[in-house]
């Protein structure tokens, strides 16, 4: 085993020094890629749009990007699921084209028991424009 000048050790790092078991999908899991796109057209205040294909049980979201258009003034996205709609991302401006991490890391990196569907929902003014998202959710 090749030993590296670093003296700390992340969770898996750790496993795998010790000759435990690494959980496998937090190790050496397949990436794969999510993307959808929607285009807004005068889209009022409090819709929900579902993005992508459902997440299957097992996989894990690991990150992803949301890209968009400058929708109007005063307009919000977030980024979340049927029962949390900014689970992985709280109310972004978009009032200005631009794009954003998917960031809220405690909602992330675990494998979903049951298919999540991911969702956007809009809030603060009625938009026009294009959003897209990119997922990266990882697994066997």
């Amino acid at each position: 085993m090749t030993e590296y000048a670093a003296t700390l050790y992340g969770i898996n790092n750790t496993l795998y020094r010790a000759g435990t078991p690494v959980n496998e999908p937090h190790a050496l899991a397949r990436l794969r890629v999510i993307e959808d796109e929607y285009e807004f057209a005068s889209t009022t205040v409090g819709q929900t749009v579902a993005m992508g294909v459902p997440i299957p049980a097992g996989m894990q979201l690991v990150g992803g990007f949301l890209y968009f258009d400058a929708l109007a003034t005063s307009t919000t996205i977030a980024v979340g699921n049927d029962t949390d709609n900014d689970e992985y991302l709280a109310a972004t401006s978009t009032a200005s084209a631009g794009g954003a991490y998917l960031n809220l890391i405690a909602s992330m990196g675990e494998p979903f028991t049951t298919a999540e569907q991911v969702t956007v929902t809009l809030a603060g003014a009625t938009a026009t424009g294009t959003l897209k998202l990119v997922l990266f959710v990882a697994g066997y």
